[in-house]
């Protein structure tokens, strides 16, 4: 039974794709083909045992890696089902600046349908603590840091991978004790825009919002499905791409950044002294 020794488990919105990437197509690494296989993170996945887990991974063929990438650092519990099941793996996480994460994570959100058109930021992340909490990532690092020591542990911001690629990749290749292959600069991953057709993005979240209350139902177990499931947030990206229109979104205003900074300061402060890295950028406007 072949189950992975690398996960990249996060931070969701903090280039985990360009990771994963990157690692796929090095050639001393497996990667699956589907990059968020969920298993941690599901209930019913996790259930099913390592041996459901392990099919995903039955195609190895000898490389010295072998890994998946689901953003999972954010959820309680984690740690210790990944511990549980692959207490020897490395750990690879990316952080990015927590409000801009968050508002990443809002516009992709919106695209794909789980949140109403209409809605602005601020009200969403009224409703929804986790758009913050996700990035509260001190509490994250400490969670894992009591199953992984630090030295299993890599982490780096999403920002390296813009500014200094190079010394980068050859810093991840060496705390994987993989060669260090040069990595060709790929188009950005996920990259967000604004829904062309609200009548689109509204059918999308109707959608959305009908799965959901069906897993309160005794169709639960067909909506769960693992197959249904995965063709299912396929059928939803697809459309969200289609629906997608060329740019980025706009950008964050400074007085919605300026409202949010009291509530990850100190976070932000924390993790500094943790990583021993300057992250004073995330503390300004």
């Amino acid at each position: 039974m072949t189950l992975p020794n690398v996960l990249l488990i996060g931070a969701q919105k903090a280039a985990t794709t360009t990771l994963w990437f990157g690692l796929k197509n090095h050639p001393d690494a497996f990667f699956p083909d589907r990059k968020e296989l969920m298993f941690f993170l599901s209930d019913e996945l996790y259930s099913q045992g390592p041996d459901a887990y392990a099919r995903w991974f039955q195609d190895w063929s000898g490389q010295r890696v072998v890994g998946e990438g689901t953003p999972c650092m954010h959820s309680e519990g984690v740690a210790k089902r990944m511990a549980d099941v692959v207490p020897q793996a490395r750990l690879i996480a990316s952080l990015r600046d927590p409000i801009e994460r968050a508002y990443s994570s809002f516009c992709m959100q919106l695209l794909k349908g789980s949140e109403p058109p209409g809605r602005t930021f601020e009200e969403a992340i009224e409703r929804d603590a986790s758009y913050l909490d996700f990035g509260r990532y001190i509490h994250q690092l400490r969670a894992l840091e009591e199953y992984y020591p630090r030295s299993r542990m890599h982490v780096l911001l999403d920002t390296d991978l813009k500014e200094r690629p190079d010394a980068t990749w050859r810093a991840i290749h060496e705390f994987l004790e993989i060669e260090h292959i040069p990595v060709q600069a790929t188009a950005r991953a996920n990259v967000g825009g604004k829904p062309k057709s609200r009548v689109v993005s509204r059918a999308v979240y109707l959608l959305y919002k009908a799965r959901n209350r069906m897993r309160a139902t005794p169709l639960a177990g067909l909506v769960n499905h693992p197959w249904l499931d995965q063709h299912s947030r396929e059928l939803r990206n697809y459309i969200s791409r289609w629906n997608r229109s060329s740019g980025r979104y706009p950008a964050l205003c400074a007085d919605r950044r300026a409202a949010l900074l009291p509530h990850v300061r100190e976070d932000i402060e924390a993790l500094e002294v943790w990583l021993d890295r300057d992250l004073s950028s995330w503390r300004e406007v």
